[in-house]
């Protein structure tokens, strides 16, 4: 399902080597790409729970109507009603499709795209790949978002919407992390420079931003979250 609403649209072909996630790689457009929501009814529900980090990511960019309807059909989601995920994977697919046919080769806009994924990458790589990639994604956002509210950018209204709905997601939680592990891992991603690490971050729905922040502010924010997540979100 993930590859359906998301990797399987743009042409973006990458590995993963011992420096990092998708370092080696290059855009390839297919001929064409086939879709069938069929086979969503043969995989394991927590597939269905991994996507939805990539769909929550297209309606927090750039559209909160998507983010509403989302929010709504959660279970319709989750018991693979056709109709619902037909929806959510063609809405999906446009939005990518619309940023693709603008900046083909991720110079400009589809940098958007990779809100969440700075820090998901980290995470994601920093598990030993036990922590999927839509399951690393949905904690880019998390971070992205805490971090967006904390910089007094987001509005707490917004903050709740996005943290309430990823309690509905089975996320794993988090085991102790090493945060100077997960900066060079991050320090090594494509996304960052030596002045710092571009972050995208929100100010609305539908209102991203890229911001590059130093390391030192990363760490701070990074044992916040952590605590935030570790003591407060995640607790019954």
């Amino acid at each position: 399902m993930l590859s359906m609403v998301d990797s399987s649209i743009g042409g973006k072909t990458a590995i993963n080597t011992s420096r990092g996630k998708n370092m080696v790689g290059s855009f390839f457009q297919p001929k064409g790409v086939i879709i069938d929501p069929d086979f969503l009814e043969t995989i394991a529900g927590k597939e269905i729970f991994s996507a939805m980090s990539e769909v929550v990511k297209y309606s927090i960019l750039f559209d909160k109507f998507f983010f509403s309807y989302l929010n709504k059909n959660l279970e319709k989601i989750i018991e693979r009603d056709q109709k619902t995920l037909m929806k959510i994977i063609s809405k999906c697919c446009e939005l990518k499709a619309n940023i693709v046919s603008i900046d083909e080769f991720d110079n400009g806009k589809r940098k958007l795209l990779n809100f969440g994924h700075t820090f998901g990458h980290a995470l994601e790589f920093n598990s030993n790949l036990e922590i999927d990639h839509g399951q690393s994604v949905a904690y880019g956002i998390l971070f992205a978002t805490f971090y967006s509210f904390n910089e007094k950018k987001l509005s707490k209204k917004n903050f709740d919407k996005i943290f309430n709905f990823f309690k509905k997601i089975h996320l794993p939680k988090l085991k102790k992390l090493k945060f100077s592990s997960l900066l060079s891992l991050m320090k090594n991603d494509k996304k960052s420079d030596n002045d710092g690490i571009n972050f995208v971050l929100i100010k609305d729905m539908g209102q991203p931003y890229i911001e590059k922040i130093n390391d030192e502010k990363i760490i701070k924010y990074l044992e916040d979250f952590y605590e935030h997540i570790s003591y407060k979100w995640t607790k019954p």
